[in-house]
């Protein structure tokens, strides 16, 4: 009998596809089950290729693909299923042990009888069993970074995609005087690392905070070129190592802080042009227990 797996799947960019497979791998641990991860075709990149080029799955045979992915999906035994598409937390007794988990959850996903701490610490046992790819790693190691990451605040900052995309994504599209006016308010005086895929933000930081700013190695967003995606993935590793993390809404910065267990700070734009912008991260920082940045997060806006 063939057992059931956890299958996580994403047909989208990679902060999504990595906290999908961070949290597929926490829910299989959780639940003492094989994981698969199937990498949906996108652009000139697909499956076990791609993973090879961003991931070294040597680690842990569970990231391999697998035939019985495609069992699955054509039809073929077991056919008890369990396919979640709602919530943010997972029951228990929502399913039987014979059934498949399947997800395309792009958010953190927990079990209702965990605490958010516990969570947050198999996501960053799950960031162990994928590491680096050769050429990603070669990337993090050139990074022309002069600063001790642990003690820097990542800052990351999407445009790419989100510049003509429609309403939906404008709202994401978080102003740079928005990210100036956090920095300034609770971080005045750490290095800055600084993710994004335009020229132009970097200079603007750099204008303003001078040799605080480190930017990253990505140069360019095409969900469907190698190159692109194994800079971005080195990125994502090297924001993971800052202590804490600020950007607008996005699975990258998601992704980041889940590999690394650390502080994340969504600033939230409104969809009322007339409401300032707030940060959520007041919950992060009590369960994360960084007691100085909760001081200076007291409140969750200026």
């Amino acid at each position: 009998m063939v057992q059931p797996i956890v299958l996580g799947f994403r047909p989208d960019g990679l902060g999504a596809r990595v906290v999908n497979i961070a949290t597929g791998l926490y829910l299989a641990r959780r639940l003492g089950r094989q994981f698969r991860y199937w990498w949906i075709h996108n652009g000139d990149v697909a499956n076990a290729t791609t993973w090879r080029y961003v991931f070294d799955d040597a680690k842990d045979p569970r990231l391999a693909m697998s035939e019985y992915i495609w069992d699955f999906f054509t039809g073929r035994p077991p056919m008890n299923s369990f396919i979640i598409s709602q919530g943010m937390t997972l029951n228990e007794d929502s399913f039987t042990p014979e059934s498949n988990i399947v997800f395309t959850w792009h958010y953190w996903l927990r079990f209702g009888s965990d605490t958010y701490a516990e969570m947050r610490a198999g996501l960053r046992q799950a960031a162990a069993l994928m590491p680096p790819s050769r050429n990603v790693q070669a990337a993090i190691d050139a990074a022309p970074v002069e600063t001790d990451l642990s003690r820097a605040i990542g800052v990351h900052v999407r445009r790419g995609d989100l510049i003509g995309g429609g309403p939906a994504n404008e709202t994401r599209i978080i102003a740079t005087e928005d990210y100036f006016r956090f920095l300034d308010a609770y971080f005045p005086d750490e290095d800055i690392f600084l993710c994004t895929e335009d020229v132009a933000i970097i200079e603007e930081f750099r204008q303003r905070y001078g040799r605080r700013v480190h930017a990253g190695v990505s140069k360019g967003f095409n969900r469907g070129s190698v190159a692109d995606l194994q800079q971005a993935y080195a990125d994502m590793v090297l924001m993971s190592r800052c202590r804490a993390i600020l950007g607008g809404l996005s699975a990258f910065n998601r992704a980041a802080a889940a590999l690394g267990g650390q502080p994340l700070f969504n600033i939230v734009r409104s969809a009322h042009p007339s409401q300032t912008p707030a940060a959520r991260a007041v919950a992060e920082l009590e369960a994360l227990g960084d007691s100085d940045l909760l001081g200076r997060f007291a409140s969750d806006h200026i």
